[in-house]
């Protein structure tokens, strides 16, 4: 029997990076939660699904003592004492929190403990070793990480986003250990009083991509889906509806749409005066009807709103697109600062700033690569400077080496192995060792990974035979095997270089550096062949983004 690891990662929080290291560190056995279990069905990884698991009588196996706090719970909430706490209500609006209440209580109570049952006989049946989440706040996981400690299976919980301010809604951190982004999340949980030995900074997986340029084709690609012209600016902004567990959100539940209303207001005005300008409204992930966006993109549009479009894009493509990025106190503005684009921080206070002071506070303070907008009338000037003044992108640019360090540690790429490492590591805590990987599907990427390494090798000897064609075909072999070596992009650019292809010269060897942004030999090839096609700056302004934090600042 293989150590287990019951896993529950986000996708966009790099889930599938973080299980692939994983099983190529040792043999362990995944016991999946979603959102993970549809990860690892559509990547062919190995795992078993937590509902195997499930009890089908949870009332008959429940802990007495569960169903005793149940019903406790429920005479609280019919008791005169918790009425009297809330007077103000009349009794229509008492009778309807009341049924919600109970609604919660049945529905989120129940689940917590379907999981602890599950949880039971998991660990009773495999030999678990940790629980691995995105997030610990929500009763479901909450009460699987409190239960694991109890009956001695440790946590780690690699965490959902950069906390804004002090974090408020996070007073207790149950998690045994805590991944963060950056030694200033680290000092952040400390300041919460979490202790220093749990906490360990890997950076975020799902930021690894964001590490080295995104590959050529993808702008294209996306601006072909969405008819949109990549050589003209594409403005974007990231809707949000959070009030940051603020209170003043009470005041002020339209904080949002007024946001976003002033925003459209600003596009629009932007887009008279530079009719070429593209403008997308990007909403929330999920279902939101409380900000209609088609609709209030629909009117703008009847205000002179031109070239505008609704951004549905997973986060990374959205952001790859964007050449201004405007969000409001977002990781999404962490993201489009990770790829070079300016940031514009929209906090317009008339609307509601007061929202993001309080509760998780501010994401940013006043050193970061943002351009804050606190007033309707900045809005477009702000817009205008990140497009056309140059002096407004290079200060950005000269701040981004702060923002990056704060929010993502060294930014190189290796997140995801790095909290590999750490699960094994936690895994193997009390001396029982991991056996070596056996899964097949680690014997089968270490098949394509040799048959790469062989065409590569095919590459190099035409090349140096001068069969440049030859070389161009190994080398795109090599690649159709294995996409994870900069080495076969930079190799296949040499090839191409030399019959005279510039333009897919340059493709590849940004591919390189989206791979490794440290590869010197890919950072030179992208400098010479920007030469002969004259973007010279172009090379050296994406030299200077990427692979440079950490090794000369």
């Amino acid at each position: 029997m293989s150590a287990s690891v019951l896993f529950s990662m986000m996708r966009y929080r790099g889930g599938a990076g973080v299980a692939r290291a994983v099983l190529e560190r040792g043999a362990v056995d995944f016991i999946t939660m979603e959102p993970s279990t549809s990860i690892f069905e559509e990547m062919g990884l190995p795992r078993q699904s937590f509902t195997e698991y499930l009890p089908k009588n949870v009332e008959q196996t429940m802990e007495p003592g569960a169903l005793k706090r149940l019903r406790e719970l429920v005479g609280g909430i019919q008791s005169a004492k918790f009425r009297e706490a809330y007077g103000h209500f009349d009794d229509a609006t008492w009778e309807r929190l009341q049924e919600a209440m109970y609604g919660v209580l049945r529905r989120e109570f129940y689940s917590c403990m379907v999981n602890i049952e599950a949880l039971l006989r998991c660990a009773a049946e495999t030999d678990l070793r940790l629980l691995v989440c995105s997030e610990d706040v929500l009763p479901t996981s909450r009460s699987l990480v409190l239960k694991a400690s109890r009956i001695g299976i440790p946590s780690l919980h690699v965490i959902h986003s950069v906390p804004c301010g002090a974090a408020t809604s996070h007073p207790a951190v149950p998690s045994t250990h805590l991944a963060v982004y950056s030694e200033h999340t680290k000092r952040l949980y400390e300041s919460l009083g979490v202790e220093s030995d749990r906490i360990f900074v890997t950076g975020n997986p799902a930021w690894d991509r964001l590490a080295g340029p995104p590959r050529p084709a993808l702008r294209r690609r996306i601006c072909h889906e969405l008819g949109l012209d990549p050589a003209k600016p594409v403005i974007t902004y990231a809707l949000t509806n959070s009030g940051h567990w603020s209170a003043a959100m009470a005041r002020y539940p339209e904080v949002h749409i007024r946001m976003t209303e002033a925003v459209i207001e600003a596009f629009t005005v932007l887009s008279r005066k530079h009719p070429d300008w593209q403008f997308g409204l990007r909403p929330r992930p999920w279902p939101d009807t409380s900000c209609p966006i088609e609709a209030m993109v629909d009117e703008a549009r009847e205000a002179g709103l031109a070239r505008a479009f609704v951004d549905r894009l997973d986060p990374y493509a959205s952001v790859a697109l964007a050449d201004v990025s405007l969000s409001t106190e977002s990781n999404m503005g962490i993201e489009a600062m990770l790829l070079g684009k300016p940031v514009i921080n929209v906090v317009v206070s008339a609307f509601g700033g007061d929202v993001y002071q309080e509760g998780f506070g501010p994401l940013y303070d006043e050193e970061d690569a943002v351009l804050p907008v606190k007033g309707v009338g900045e809005l477009a000037p702000a817009i205008e400077s990140a497009v056309l003044d140059d002096a407004t992108r290079t200060r950005l640019r000269r701040a981004r080496v702060h923002s990056i360090e704060r929010f993502n540690g060294s930014n190189d790429g290796k997140a995801a192995q790095r909290v590999a490492d750490l699960i094994i590591s936690l895994m193997e805590r009390d001396g029982r060792r991991l056996e070596h990987p056996r899964h097949p599907y680690v014997t089968a990427r270490s098949e394509r990974r040799e048959r790469a390494g062989e065409y590569n090798a095919r590459g190099e000897a035409c090349f140096e035979a001068g069969d440049f064609d030859g070389a161009v075909a190994a080398f795109s072999e090599a690649i159709g095997e294995w996409t994870e070596n900069a080495l076969f992009f930079n190799n296949l650019g040499t090839a191409l270089h030399a019959l005279g292809s510039y333009e897919l010269a340059w493709d590849s060897f940004v591919e390189a550096l989206h791979v490794d942004p440290y590869l010197d030999s890919a950072r030179q090839n992208l400098m010479a062949v920007g030469a002969v096609l004259q973007r010279e700056d172009e090379a050296r302004a994406l030299l200077a983004l990427f692979g440079v934090l950490g090794r000369d600042g």
